[in-house]
């Protein structure tokens, strides 16, 4: 089962929420893989984008060089990579419009795909967890499982 919890590297977000999701270990792939896979200039390249998200609200920065749309079909969940400028670095997410008018993004996971590569494997799991989440939003995760 996936869970959902807020992104420990960053807080206090105030222009939007800022989610991961996690599995039932309360472990969030995308904060593993950048504390562990990434060096500290393409953590701090993709920490830039995702507050400039923050800041302006992730529909003002939606532009091929930080923040792209990678499935654009009506029938299904749009979702979106975040891209370090000069790194190979993505996060790819989605996002949800709550109830009580913030933004959320939901971060699901990062990767390093080889330079020319399709990453046809990671747009279909942003695709499928996003999918899956609008068909029944996750739970929050509960640290005291």
């Amino acid at each position: 089962m996936l869970y959902v919890r807020e992104f420990s590297a960053y807080k206090p977000w105030i222009a939007c929420r800022i989610l991961v999701v996690v599995g039932n270990n309360g472990k969030a792939d995308v904060e593993e893989y950048l504390e562990k896979s990434v060096d500290d200039n393409d953590f701090k390249k993709i920490a830039r984008v995702i507050a400039e998200a923050v800041k302006k609200g992730p529909d003002k920065i939606h532009n091929n060089r930080t923040c792209r749309k990678i499935i654009n079909d009506k029938k299904k969940p749009p979702v979106f990579e975040f891209k370090a400028k000069d790194s190979l670095l993505r996060v790819f997410w989605f996002r949800e419009e709550k109830g009580d008018g913030i933004p959320t993004i939901i971060l699901t996971h990062a990767a390093h795909p080889a330079k020319g590569k399709p990453q046809e494997a990671e747009f279909d799991r942003v695709y499928r967890i996003a999918n899956e989440y609008f068909v029944s939003p996750f739970p929050w995760y509960d640290d005291k499982k």
